[in-house]
């Protein structure tokens, strides 16, 4: 990410399009950010 982002401010367009079209063909998780978190506690459950 830190890569592309790099490309873009410093770099040309289209270099930086090319290198996220090669990050995306190897793995898209490492451009997509992840939403996933904990779930909160849930009161009043199970438990001593």
């Amino acid at each position: 990410k830190a890569l592309v982002a790099y490309y873009q401010k410093y770099v040309d367009e289209a270099s930086k399009k090319e290198i996220k079209d090669i990050l995306i063909q190897y793995d898209r998780t490492l451009l997509v950010a992840d939403p996933r978190r904990c779930e909160s506690k849930k009161f009043g459950g199970p438990g001593a």
